[in-house]
């Protein structure tokens, strides 16, 4: 639609790219997903074991993924953001199913809540929160356990939202003024960690 939002007098700026990972390509096998094959193997070692909360979430549930927000609440420069991701907000959380990754114990060290997706074949979460003190590769364990999941679920895709301010891909046109007020807003690390949340 942009020659005819530029042909009413319009301009874009871009914002930031959605992550989306395509399924059907996603496995363990290979060199690329050395990361993550390491990650489930350390963790599951440790009795680790990815979890699926069905709604509505049950109060020791919500107790726990209460206490995983507020501990990542309480890691310096993390607070609720609205912009790209929801909030903590009790009775909405309680609605939707949400992933964890769990120890021998049952306590919770990461989750994503699951929303639905406007498209076709495709899943998508909201809230991604671990504690800080987490095992190494925690998340990464959490999300290779989900992808897996949904692949086996039927889904052709993962969106796991937006990474604003990413930049631009090659042979992307960017505008003179879409390139300064990126480059600003990465230099400030203003709204995210850019290069984190895009990695």
């Amino acid at each position: 639609f942009l020659p005819i939002y530029r042909n009413l007098g319009l301009r874009k700026l871009k914002i930031g790219d959605d992550a989306v990972v395509e399924l059907s390509k996603f496995t363990l096998e290979g060199k690329q997903a050395k990361k993550f094959r390491h990650a489930i193997n350390q963790l599951e070692k440790e009795g680790f074991r990815f979890v699926r909360f069905d709604p509505p979430l049950s109060q020791a549930v919500m107790a726990q993924l209460s206490e995983v927000s507020g501990e990542w609440l309480q890691i310096p420069g993390r607070r609720e953001r609205s912009f790209t991701l929801g909030l903590f907000d009790p009775d909405y959380v309680r609605a939707t199913p949400s992933c964890a990754a769990v120890d021998g114990q049952g306590k919770i060290w990461a989750f994503a809540n699951e929303i639905p997706s406007f498209a076709k074949g495709e899943a998508t979460i909201d809230l991604m929160r671990s504690r800080p003190i987490s095992p190494p590769a925690t998340m990464e364990f959490l999300f290779a356990k989900l992808l897996l999941a949904k692949k086996d679920e039927g889904f052709a895709r993962f969106n796991m939202g937006m990474a604003p301010m990413a930049g631009f891909q090659e042979r992307e046109e960017a505008s003179l003024e879409e390139r300064a007020v990126h480059n600003f807003m990465q230099r400030l690390n203003f709204l995210f960690s850019y290069e984190g949340l895009r990695a």
